[in-house]
């Protein structure tokens, strides 16, 4: 990320058995929702024990550590909660116990939500829906009442509930999709705005298909044009706040002590690809704390590509040191040392980002790297456009690493030019706003 330099360990758990852990968490704790647990740990950390060891660079608030496979934080920085410390109090274990045994972390965890269930008056059998009041209360991002962080317990909450709902599979267990209800969970404007669509871009059949309805799409702009002009179609079915910048996108600002307005008549000239050594909710809060000192212009989802601007590209985001004045920075959810993170979603909304970036600043998108992947610094000539955190001087941090397939996402960005090329934009006919959608999927002729 654009924190700092991270060495994400995952211990080893070959001899680990993760389903007989969580059948006996809900022996021991049954007023759990089933697969709840599950979901939970998949949501935080794809189920990897994460034992994080950080250096210190010069950023004055570093994103906190986290841990086990529920990503709990140690020491939240004054702002995130502590409730690696929390959870470990009330099963009267250490930290260190936590962090080695994957048992421990799965029984403690249930006891902390079976805890707050019994606190919070839930019938004994309860059903997933009726959770999400606990689950807010294992998350570390702060209880301050801010709007902006009451949705950011709501992505946090989402990003379970929608894991539970489409089942997922690890190589250490297979969790099978379950009913959920989210209308049940959610507000109406607030479920439309935590799912904002996929758009997917379909070349073959020439439509384009948003929130389950089918649009036209407009062929008359190729792979290399200059001059795509958006559309605007209309469905009574979403609602959203709209980025200033990339229509697609979320808005929601961050701190302005983490950014500078204004770039000082300096020209945008490069994309800086980032990691975030987090999941996407607690990065979206953490770049609103005050004395975070630092900031990205968006930050994307990795289940579904859906992408939240924070900083205008007009204004200097913090995020690659001395190079921010001439670049725009894209966080990514997920951690370095785990490929799974890195999703096909994650990068089609990714490359149709930053195609939309270097068309508004005349970027030639071929500039971008396209070579191997690695896992320490490896400085590029500024004159490859669009490359990591880790291709940049002065720096020592290694985003997006090893796992980032670097081929892949040039050819996202540089489809063969034969393909049509769409900016658009969906409104509710209510409000007029338009849908903050998560992403573009490009569908070349060959399927891919």
């Amino acid at each position: 990320m654009l924190i700092l330099l991270f060495s994400v360990n995952v211990t080893a758990q070959q001899t680990d058995n993760y389903q007989s852990y969580f059948a006996e968490a809900y022996r021991l704790y049954p007023n759990i929702p089933r697969g709840v647990l599950e979901a939970t740990a998949w949501s935080a950390s794809h189920m990897n024990n994460l034992a994080n060891e950080q250096k210190a660079d010069g950023e004055k608030e570093p994103m906190p550590e986290h841990f086990g496979i529920f990503a709990l934080v140690e020491n939240g920085r004054g702002y995130f909660k502590n409730n690696l410390l929390t959870v470990c109090q009330l099963s009267g274990i250490t930290p260190e116990q936590f962090k080695k045994d994957v048992r421990l972390q799965i029984l403690a965890v249930a006891k902390f939500l079976s805890r707050e269930a019994h606190a919070q008056n839930l019938p004994a059998s309860t059903t997933p829906e009726s959770f999400s009041k606990v689950l807010e209360k294992l998350s570390n991002i702060p209880d301050d009442g801010s709007a902006i962080n009451k949705y950011a317990h709501s992505l946090y909450t989402y990003d379970i509930y929608d894991n539970l709902k489409r089942g997922f599979r690890s190589p250490r267990l297979t969790q099978q999709p379950r009913n959920v209800q989210l209308d049940r969970i959610y507000a109406p404007q607030t479920l439309r705005t935590l799912s904002a669509p996929g758009v997917q871009i379909d070349y073959q059949q020439d439509r384009i298909r948003a929130n389950g309805a089918i649009l036209k799409a407009n062929t008359s702009n190729t792979a290399n044009s200059s001059n795509n002009n958006a559309r605007t179609e209309s469905t009574n079915d979403v609602n959203a706040i709209q980025s200033a910048d990339y229509p697609p996108a979320l808005w929601d600002q961050a701190n302005t002590g983490n950014f500078t307005v204004g770039r000082g008549g300096v020209a945008i000239t490069n994309v800086t690809v980032h990691t975030t050594q987090g999941n996407y909710a607690g990065t979206i809060s953490w770049f609103n704390n005050p004395s975070a000192n630092v900031s990205a212009h968006y930050v994307i989802r990795s289940s579904d590509g859906q992408v939240t601007q924070m900083v205008l590209e007009k204004d200097r985001a913090w995020h690659v040191y001395n190079n921010n004045s001439y670049t725009i920075g894209i966080e990514h959810e997920g951690w370095v040392s785990d490929a799974s993170w890195y999703t096909n979603a994650m990068y089609n909304s990714s490359a149709a980002l930053v195609r939309d970036i270097c068309r508004d600043n005349n970027i030639d998108r071929t500039k971008c790297y396209k070579g191997s992947s690695s896992s320490g610094v490896v400085v590029l000539p500024r004159e490859v456009r669009i490359k990591g955190h880790q291709h940049y001087p002065d720096n020592n941090h290694t985003d997006p690493g090893i796992n980032w397939n670097w081929p892949k996402y040039y050819n996202l960005i540089n489809p063969p030019t034969a393909l049509t090329v769409m900016s658009f934009a969906v409104k509710d006919q209510s409000t007029g706003l338009a849908v903050a959608s998560a992403a573009v999927t490009i569908t070349q002729p060959n399927g891919t």
